[in-house]
């Protein structure tokens, strides 16, 4: 790559001193005050992000945004049946995120529902182990199954 030795010596060439091919005044040389990577991210405190996601939840049911449901049951993945059913909760043109336990023993339940909703247009599918704060406030509407929803309660509870 370059820039190992001198190109000539210090004096008596009648040249300009030089260390590098590599400078930036060179052809072929770096770049002057050049990019360096930077980490920007922040590290938020875990009573913060809890405090937060409690806030979130207190929102979406002060504003009757979160629906509670016992399960989709979905025999099989269906886009069509998940259209349905966010009819029948009055939220299909809206965005809307919807949330399931991990959790659950029956991962066919969950795999449905993930199937399901995946393709519907301003959906979000989101494990109640992954959701956070802005993913809860993003949506117009939350639908929640009962043990997402007990899942939460265990994460943003004070003792955890």
């Amino acid at each position: 790559r370059g820039g190992g030795r001198k190109p000539w010596r210090q004096k008596g060439t009648g040249n300009a001193r030089a260390g590098s091919n590599r400078s930036p005044i060179w052809t072929g040389g770096g770049v002057t005050f050049g990019p360096k990577p930077r980490n920007y991210s922040k590290n938020v405190n875990k009573k913060v992000r809890r405090l937060a996601m409690r806030r979130a939840l207190a929102e979406r049911v002060q504003a009757e945004e979160l629906i509670v449901v016992e399960d989709f049951g979905f025999e099989k993945p269906s886009t069509k049946a998940a259209i349905a059913f966010l009819e029948s909760v009055n939220a299909v043109d809206r965005p809307v995120i919807i949330l399931g336990d991990d959790t659950n023993t029956d991962y066919n339940a969950a795999e449905t529902a993930l199937k399901s909703f995946r393709n519907v247009a301003n959906a979000l599918v989101i494990d109640a182990s992954n959701v956070n704060a802005y993913d809860m406030l993003s949506g117009k509407k939350v639908i929640i199954t009962k043990a997402a929803l007990e899942q939460i309660g265990q994460r943003i509870s004070a003792e955890a």
